[in-house]
Order: structure tokens, then C-alpha cells, then sequence
């Protein structure tokens, strides 16, 4: 096992988390920020929530990262996680999402943090 690499903030406020990520990770970084992301759920998982993720300055990682992020995702929806916004995804990230896209449920592509702070609450609002 290696040592975690990788960058990230979580926030959570109005039942939004969010959460920037930044740089170069490994499987071990992802392990850690979904750790990271279960203990900052406990605030909001009992109702209805939203992620935003902030990818502007994420370069990725190896292939393997996408089981472990799409582990993030099936966790989060089975945890009353309504969306996904992804804010700014580089090409290469974006491309390799769409091709998991039929196993990515419930995710969008943004270009700015109103854009999905705005759309997350017009979700909140539905519940």
C-alpha cells in the first residue's frame, strides 16, 4: 500500500457539500477523501443532500481511480445524496467519466460553482 496523494476540501452548509479537489491522486488519496466524505455526511445524510465538486484543478490519476470514485458515488446516492455536480472537469477527466457515465449515476457536468450551487438548491427544493 502507498502513501495517500492527493489535495481536497470539504465544506458542508445548507445541505450542499462541498468539496474541491486538487492535483495528482492515487487509489489510496481517493480511499482517504471518501473516509473524509462518510465522517462529513453524518451532518446531512439523514435528509436529502447534494455534492458539489469542484475539479478545476484536478488532473486525476491512474484508471483505477474511477471504481473507487464510482464507489464514492454509489455510496453517496444509497446515503440520500440527490446529485452530483462536477464544476469544471478537465477534457481527459471528463472524457474518461462519460465512458462510466451508464454506472455514474445521478451526475452533472457544470462550468462555475453559481451554476451548481444554483441547480443544487433548485434539487433541494424538490425533496
Amino acid at each position: 500500500m502507498f502513501k495517500a496523494h492527493c489535495d481536497y476540501e470539504i465544506s458542508i452548509s445548507d445541505s450542499i457539500m462541498y468539496t474541491t479537489m486538487r492535483g495528482v491522486w492515487n487509489v489510496e488519496g481517493v480511499q482517504q477523501y471518501f473516509e473524509d466524505i462518510k465522517l462529513k455526511a453524518e451532518f446531512v445524510r439523514h435528509q436529502p443532500w447534494v455534492r458539489i465538486a469542484d475539479t478545476l484543478e484536478f488532473e486525476g490519476g491512474a484508471m483505477e481511480l474511477m471504481d473507487a470514485l464510482k464507489e464514492i458515488q454509489a455510496w453517496s446516492l444509497s446515503n440520500n445524496c440527490r446529485y452530483l455536480f462536477l464544476v469544471a472537469p478537465k477534457p481527459m477527466n471528463k472524457t474518461i467519466l462519460d465512458m462510466h457515465q451508464a454506472t455514474y449515476e445521478n451526475m452533472k457536468y457544470v462550468y462555475s460553482m453559481e451554476e451548481a450551487v444554483s441547480q443544487a438548491k433548485a434539487i433541494l427544493k424538490e425533496k
